[in-house]
């Protein structure tokens, strides 16, 4: 006889112990300590054309395809002829979302410089900034890394 209550109160025992546990809210620091600034944009594609090569003063079209949860502010590409900077082009933010990509994209017409005597390399990088703040941009100075997008380049000739 005792030793039946000593088993059904440590069914009972155990039990309640089962049901408090399953009422404890486990602590999540990272949820409850972090602050959401926003969300960074990625850069889907960038192509060029026409490909391979081009003479001075041709009309590229350089195709930009990004998106982001959070609102574009602009898109900025730094052109970069033979090793030396060009200025850079800044582009406001203009919606223009293709359901067949799924992404906003950009068509941007640039004309090519001017290049005397020798055939030099161009490479466009391109970088779509958030309002937030955010931004990513095509693997810097040409180098390619994982997950980044590769810059476009393009022989100009004179």
């Amino acid at each position: 006889m005792m030793k039946n209550n000593i088993i059904k109160l440590s069914v009972l025992f155990l039990a309640i112990g089962i049901f408090m546990s399953s009422c404890y809210k486990e602590e999540r620091w990272t949820e409850e300590n972090t602050e959401v600034l926003g969300y960074v944009p990625l850069i889907a594609a960038f192509t060029i054309s026409p490909d391979g090569e081009a003479a001075s003063g041709t009309e590229l079209s350089l195709d930009l395809r990004y998106w982001c949860t959070d609102p574009i502010k602009e898109i900025i590409f730094y052109p970069e002829l033979g090793g030396m900077m060009l200025d850079s082009v800044i582009v406001p933010y203009v919606e223009a979302y293709s359901e067949v990509s799924q992404t906003d994209s950009l068509i941007f017409t640039y004309v090519a410089p001017t290049v005397v005597d020798t055939t030099l390399e161009l490479i466009v990088n391109a970088k779509v900034v958030a309002e937030n703040g955010f931004s990513r941009e095509t693997s810097p100075s040409g180098r390619w890394y994982r997950n980044y997008t590769k810059p476009v380049s393009i022989m100009i000739k004179p």
